[in-house]
């Protein structure tokens, strides 16, 4: 592990930013915060209620087991990509910034019909449902990862007012 990114007594200024952060000054100001803190998981939220709703009112409902291999699809997929990019072996002590217009997250409005076109065929609820699932959950996290990387690129960067004193020894 790369001893830079590692919980060590040299970084944990990064999490005591993170934790004294500024309350909301106004009902706007928690509207912006809440914003930047739900645009990931209200899109996968989106993504996976669509994508079930569909399948459901394509199919009927397929009964409890069936929509649990959705679950056990959607987990599978997000796991494998976990672990084939090594996220599992780095620390997370800095979240990706969603800024500009990534922020819109529209992404569930490309994934939803995507990933019930790659369902829609498939013989049999179980089958159908899991791969449903493994699509949702697999596609989104690689499509928010490129728009996050491609909007990202076009977007300036964001520069807090002052950085933190690094408080690492100069060598």
């Amino acid at each position: 592990m790369d001893p830079d990114h590692a919980w060590n007594p040299d970084n944990l200024w990064i999490l005591d930013n993170l934790v004294n952060q500024r309350p909301p000054s106004s009902t706007r100001d928690a509207l912006i915060g809440l914003s930047h803190m739900l645009a990931m998981p209200q899109g996968f939220t989106l993504s996976v209620a669509g994508t079930v709703a569909i399948m459901i009112g394509h199919r009927g409902f397929p009964g409890p087991l069936a929509v649990w291999l959705f679950v056990v699809g959607a987990a599978g997929a997000f796991s494998a990509i976990a672990v084939v990019v090594g996220a599992h072996l780095e620390p997370s002590n800095n979240p990706v910034t969603v800024v500009g217009l990534a922020l819109l997250n529209v992404t569930p409005v490309v994934i939803v019909p995507l990933a019930c076109l790659i369902a829609w065929w498939i013989p049999g609820d179980a089958a159908a449902f899991a791969v449903a699932g493994a699509a949702t959950s697999g596609l989104y996290v690689v499509m928010e990862a490129e728009v996050l990387t491609v909007l990202h690129r076009r977007e300036p960067t964001f520069t807090p007012a002052a950085d933190p004193p690094d408080p690492r020894p100069s060598e």
